[in-house]
């Protein structure tokens, strides 16, 4: 299993496999996919205490998330698919 993690600022972001914007945002944002995979990867986004906040399979390029009430931070968005993880870190104001 392979894992990558990836840093981030405030810039938008950008990684081997998907990428989020806005980037920071309100809980509102769209995760766009390099490639799409047939039986879908797997999106869970954990809070920094590695507390779940939402989990979702995706089997689109381009999905939008809304999650409401999210509370401001840093979170820590996983794709995972054929037995791959790709991290990112992604804000909300």
């Amino acid at each position: 299993m392979d894992i990558t993690i990836s840093t981030v600022g405030l810039e938008e972001l950008a990684s081997n496999n998907f990428s989020i914007y806005p980037n920071p945002n309100n809980g509102q944002f769209t995760i766009q996919l390099n490639q799409v995979q047939e039986h879908g990867s797997k999106v869970t986004i954990t809070n920094t205490i590695g507390q779940v906040v939402y989990q979702a399979v995706i089997n689109q390029k381009v999905s939008n998330i809304d999650i409401p009430n999210m509370d401001k931070g840093t979170y820590i968005l996983t794709l995972e698919n054929q037995n791959k993880l790709d991290r990112q870190l992604f804000i909300v104001k």
